[in-house]
C-alpha cells in the first residue's frame, strides 16, 4: 500500500463478515487448545484460520491489519515449533490480537484511516513472545516512494559523478562537525550546500529523490525540528555512501539499486519533524506525509478508540444491562403499587442494582448515563434512609430516568452518545436524531436496506 488512506467501506464490507467468522473460529480453536495443551490439532486449525484472514487482508491491501495477522500466524507457528519460552504470554498475546484485529477493521469500516502504527504496541508484544526484534515506528511507515523530485530551476551542467568527486571531501568535513558536535551549525551548512549542488546536477530520478529527501532532513536539523540523534547522523553517513556509489559506478548507479530503505527512513524523519522550512513542507505535501504519519494526538486517539469496546461487546453488555434494567423496573412498578412504602426495602434493592449498572456504563464510556443513574441511586438511598419523602412524583422521576437509559442501550451504533460533540448549526435536525423513537425507526430502515443490498450483492 503506497500510503495510508481512508478505506472505502464498501470494499471491506464485502469481506468483513467472512473475516469476522474466521477470526471467531480462530479464537475458539485457540481456547480449545489452551484447555487441552497436549492437543496440537486445535492450534493448527487456528493457524489455518489466521492464514486465510491474512490472505484476505492482503487482497484488499490493508497493510497494518495484514501485518498483525501475519504476526499472529508467526506466534502460533512458534508455539507449534516449541520456540516460545513462555507459552502463557504467547497465549495472552494471541488472544489480544484475535480480539483487536476485528476491532481495528471495524474502525476502518467506520471511516478511520488505516494507520498501521496504531497496531505497533500489540505487534511488538507478539514479537517479544517469540524473541524477535521489536519494530520501530518507521517499520510501519509506508509512503509512496515513486514521487518524482521537482526539477531545479538552475541546472548544473557538470556530470554528477565528477562533481561528487570534487565535493565529497567538503561533505566529510561537514559530517565530521555534526558527529563531533563541535560546530554542528557550520557542518550542516556545508552538507546542505553539497547536497543541493549534487541535486542540481542529477539526471537520475532515484538519485534526485534521495538527495531531495536528504535536503529535507538537513533543513529539519538546522531548524531544530528533529533531534540530532545517532540514527539521524547514521542516515547522513548512508547518504555519503550513496554518493560514493555514484562516483564509482556513474551517474545512474542508483537506478540499478534504488536506496529505498534509506529514502523511507529520510522521509520518516521529515514526517516526524515540526520544522516549518520550505523543503520540509514541500516533501510533506509531495509525499502526503501528514496522512502516512499521523500526529501524536491523532495516534493517541486512534489507539484509545481501538481499545474501546467494539459493537459485538457492546451488544452483549447491553443485553445484560437491559435485563438488569427490566428487573429494576419491575421492582419499581411493584413498589409504586405498595400501600406501606416506608416499610419496604425496595429502594435499597434498586439502589444497589443501579449502582452496579452505573459502574458498568462508566467503564463502557457512557459517562452522562452513569451520572443519571448515580443521581437515582442517591435519591433511592435517601428514600431508604427516610431522608426523603417517597412520593409518586419522585418515583416517576426514577422511572423516567430508567426509560431514558433503556433508549440509549437500544442505540443501533452500540457506542456512547456524545451530545457535546454534535454541531449546533441545525438544532432541529439534532433533536430529530436525539429522539429514541426516531433512531429506532432509522435503524429499522437501515436494517431493511442492508437486507436488500445483500440480496443485490448475492445476485451480482
Amino acid at each position: 500500500m503506497a500510503q495510508v488512506r481512508t478505506l472505502d467501506g464498501n470494499i471491506l464490507s464485502w469481506v468483513k463478515n467472512e473475516i469476522d467468522t474466521t477470526m471467531q473460529q480462530a479464537r475458539q480453536a485457540l481456547e480449545a487448545h489452551v484447555e487441552t495443551p497436549d492437543d496440537e490439532s486445535q492450534l493448527r486449525f487456528c493457524l489455518n484460520y489466521l492464514h486465510q484472514v491474512n490472505g484476505t487482508l492482503q487482497m484488499v491491501e490493508l497493510y497494518g491489519a495484514s501485518m498483525l495477522a501475519e504476526e499472529l500466524e508467526r506466534v502460533t507457528q512458534a508455539i507449534i515449533d516449541k520456540r516460545v519460552s513462555n507459552r502463557d504470554d504467547a497465549y495472552e498475546g494471541l488472544m489480544r490480537g484475535l480480539m483487536q484485529l476485528p476491532d481495528y477493521l471495524e474502525k476502518l469500516q467506520a471511516g478511520q484511516p488505516d494507520y498501521p502504527i496504531i497496531l505497533l504496541p500489540l505487534i511488538n508484544d507478539l514479537r517479544a513472545t517469540r524473541n524477535a526484534g521489536l519494530l520501530t515506528e518507521s517499520a510501519l511507515f509506508s509512503p509512496d516512494l515513486e514521487v518524482d523530485a521537482p526539477i531545479p530551476f538552475e541546472r548544473v551542467e557538470q556530470p554528477i559523478d565528477t562533481l561528487a568527486r570534487k565535493l565529497r571531501h567538503a561533505y566529510h568535513l561537514g559530517l565530521l562537525n555534526v558527529f563531533r558536535g563541535t560546530d554542528a551549525k557550520s557542518g550542516l551548512k556545508k552538507i546542505s550546500a553539497v547536497v543541493e549542488k549534487l541535486r542540481h546536477a542529477s539526471n537520475d530520478p532515484d538519485a534526485s529523490r534521495m538527495l531531495w529527501a536528504a535536503g529535507g532532513v538537513i533543513e529539519a536539523l538546522q531548524d531544530q525540528g528533529i533531534d540530532s540523534s545517532v540514527a539521524v547522523k547514521l542516515l547522513l553517513g548512508q547518504v555519503d555512501r550513496q554518493v560514493k556509489k555514484i562516483i564509482d559506478k556513474g551517474e545512474f548507479a542508483l537506478s540499478n539499486e534504488p536506496p529505498k530503505d534509506l529514502l523511507k527512513n529520510l522521509l520518516y524523519y521529515v514526517a516526524s519533524s515540526n520544522s516549518g522550512g520550505l523543503r520540509v513542507k514541500e516533501l510533506k505535501d509531495a509525499f502526503h506525509l501528514a496522512s502516512v504519519m499521523p500526529d501524536n494526538e491523532t495516534l493517541t486517539r486512534a489507539r484509545a478508540d481501538l481499545s474501546a469496546p467494539n459493537a459485538a461487546l457492546m451488544r452483549t453488555v447491553s443485553t445484560v444491562l437491559l435485563d438488569d434494567l427490566a428487573q429494576v423496573k419491575e421492582t419499581l412498578d411493584v413498589f409504586m403499587r405498595t400501600k406501606d412504602r416506608n416499610s419496604s426495602d425496595a429502594p435499597a434493592i434498586m439502589s444497589a442494582k443501579l449502582a452496579q449498572m452505573a459502574d458498568t456504563l462508566g467503564m463502557l464510556g457512557f459517562g452522562d448515563q452513569r451520572h443519571i443513574l448515580q443521581d437515582q441511586v442517591t435519591s433511592l438511598n435517601e428514600m431508604s434512609a427516610s431522608k426523603r419523602e417517597i412520593t409518586d412524583a419522585s418515583l416517576m422521576d426514577v422511572a423516567s430516568a430508567l426509560l431514558g437509559i433503556e433508549a440509549i442501550l437500544h442505540e443501533p451504533t452500540g457506542t456512547p452518545v456524545d451530545t457535546s460533540a454534535r454541531p449546533t448549526s441545525d438544532e432541529s435536525q439534532m433533536r430529530v436524531f436525539q429522539d429514541p423513537e426516531r433512531r429506532k425507526l432509522i435503524k429499522r430502515v437501515v436494517d431493511e436496506a442492508k437486507v436488500d443490498l445483500n440480496v443485490i450483492k448475492e445476485a451480482f
